[in-house]
C-alpha cells in the first residue's frame, strides 16, 4: 500500500514523546552506527566467512558467472543455496573491492527490524511496544555480531520475517510478495524451512483466495531466482541437496 505519510508523522511523534521510547531510539541509532562503521572498515575475519561465503564469491568472480565450482575444498561452497553470496557478487563486481561484503546482512538487519515493527503494530501494539520489540531482536548478541559479516543468517531472516509481515496485510500485492519473500528464502537458506509452519499458518489464516496468491509468488520466486541452486545440486551429484554438507 502507498505510505500514509500523515500517519507516520503521528508514529513518530508517538514515539519521540516517551523518555523510555526516545532513549530506546537514540541506543538503537547508535548500535547501528557502530555495526555499520564495522562492517565498512573491518576485514573479514570469521570462519564461515572465509571459509566458504567469501571463497564462492571469489571464485564466482573470477570465472564471471554463478556456477559450480571445482575441486572445492569445502561442500558449501558448492551445495549450499547461494542467493546471500550473489548479493555480495554483485556488490564485489559493481565496487571492484570487497570492501562492501558484510552490507547484504546489514541490510538484512534493518530489514527485519522493520519488519517486526510492522508486524507487531499489526497486531495491535502500541509504537513504543513494537519499537521496544524490534530493539530486542538487534540487541541479540547473534543478530549484531552477524550483522558486520559475510554471512546469511540475517538475509534468510529478513525474508521470513518480512513474509510474516506482509500476511498480516490484506492487499493482494502483499500476498504475492509475502509468497516471493518465502520463496526467496529458501533460495538463500534451507533453514528457512523451520519457519514454514508459522508463515503457513499465516497464510491459510488469511483466507483461500490469499493463500493463492502466496502459492503464486512463491512459485514465481522459485522459478526465476531461487530454484537454481537446488537444480546445480541435481546436475552435479544427482541429489537436490548435494552429496556432502549440504544434505
Amino acid at each position: 500500500p502507498r505510505p500514509d505519510l500523515a500517519a507516520a508523522r503521528t508514529e513518530a511523534r508517538a514515539l519521540l514523546a516517551g523518555r523510555l521510547d526516545l532513549c530506546v531510539l537514540v541506543v538503537l541509532a547508535v548500535a547501528l552506527g557502530y555495526e555499520l562503521v564495522l562492517a565498512l572498515t573491518v576485514p573479514p575475519n570469521n570462519w564461515d566467512s572465509l571459509t566458504y561465503h567469501l571463497s564462492r564469491v571469489a571464485a564466482w568472480s573470477q570465472a564471471h558467472g554463478v556456477h559450480w565450482i571445482a575441486n572445492a575444498p569445502t561442500g558449501r561452497m558448492n551445495e549450499f543455496q547461494p542467493l546471500a553470496e550473489q548479493q555480495i557478487l554483485f556488490l564485489v563486481v559493481a565496487s571492484g573491492t570487497t570492501a562492501l561484503h558484510a552490507l547484504p546482512q546489514y541490510a538484512a538487519e534493518l530489514a527485519s527490524l522493520t519488519a517486526v515493527y510492522c508486524a507487531a503494530r499489526r497486531l495491535g501494539f502500541t509504537p513504543g511496544a513494537a519499537l521496544r520489540g524490534a530493539f530486542a531482536l538487534a540487541s541479540l548478541s547473534l543478530v549484531a555480531l552477524e550483522a558486520t559479516t559475510a554471512q546469511n543468517d540475517l538475509v534468510a531472516a529478513a525474508f521470513t520475517v518480512t513474509a510474516a509481515t506482509l500476511l498480516l496485510g490484506s492487499s493482494p500485492a502483499e500476498h504475492v510478495l509475502a509468497g516471493v519473500a518465502i520463496a526467496l528464502g529458501l533460495g538463500t537458506k534451507l533453514t528457512c524451512l523451520l519457519a514454514l509452519p508459522v508463515v503457513g499458518w499465516l497464510a491459510v489464516r488469511a483466507g483461500r483466495r490469499a493463500l493463492g496468491r502466496v502459492l503464486t509468488g512463491a512459485a514465481a520466486g522459485l522459478a526465476t531466482v531461487s530454484a537454481w541452486g537446488y537444480v546445480l545440486n541435481v546436475v552435479h551429484t544427482g541429489h537436490l541437496l548435494g552429496h556432502g554438507q549440504g544434505r
